[in-house]
């Protein structure tokens, strides 16, 4: 009726769900090549931008890079595993009909990855994103990100058509300690998944996952 745009949502949710009643824009593209080949090793260079607006113009945004990485697939010293360097979107499975990822490991740092291990392949991820400066009204104070580390061991056979994923994150906070308790900002969690598959011609997965800290 010529009407402004209209967003529509649950009272009380504020996931939308992905109905195609969005009123934001996103687009996120890239591209990955592979720049050489060695002795049965792949090295692979990504590169991944996106932008994003409140409304459905993007205007003049700017784009952001998500993802600028390069990796080694194929290591025998790794058994077949892969070593990666840079910025990359990491370990993030999600319910994607609200766009949640209920486990984020996104960052900026280097890893180890899909190493078999027994019956399943572990991997390992150390970030250390960017400092950043606080604004404050006496000017601001500079602060260091935490340090990171994951652990994951996954892939591993359970059942018929079904795996289970371990992961584990460790937090260790620097800079200054809490003006209020006291205490450095450290944290960690634990999480498992169950990946069943062939579930009414689709899939499910299970999740339990403890937190403390960051």
């Amino acid at each position: 009726g010529g009407g402004s745009q209209g967003c529509f949502g649950l009272g009380g949710n504020t996931m939308k769900y992905r109905l195609g009643n969005e009123c934001d824009a996103y687009t996120e593209f890239g591209y990955t090549k592979s720049v050489a080949k060695s002795g049965g090793v792949n090295y692979l260079a990504t590169i991944w931008v996106n932008a994003y607006a409140p409304n459905s113009d993007f205007g003049d945004n700017k784009l952001g890079i998500v993802k600028a990485y390069v990796e080694a697939q194929g290591l025998d010293f790794l058994n077949g595993g892969t070593a990666w360097i840079g910025k990359r979107f990491y370990y993030r499975p999600d319910i994607h009909m609200l766009d949640l990822q209920y486990i984020n490991m996104n960052g900026t740092g280097a890893g180890l990855d899909r190493i078999p291990a027994g019956p399943g392949k572990f991997s390992y991820a150390f970030f250390k994103d960017n400092d950043v400066k606080v604004p404050l009204p006496n000017g601001g104070v500079n602060t260091k990100s935490a340090v990171r580390q994951n652990f994951i061991f996954g892939e591993i056979p359970v059942n018929e058509n079904g795996t289970l994923d371990l992961a584990a994150t460790y937090i260790i906070g620097e800079g200054k300690d809490d003006v209020i308790t006291g205490k450095r900002n450290n944290g960690w969690q634990l999480s498992a998944f169950h990946r069943q598959g062939k579930v009414f011609g689709g899939g499910n997965t299970f999740g339990v996952q403890y937190g403390v800290g960051p």
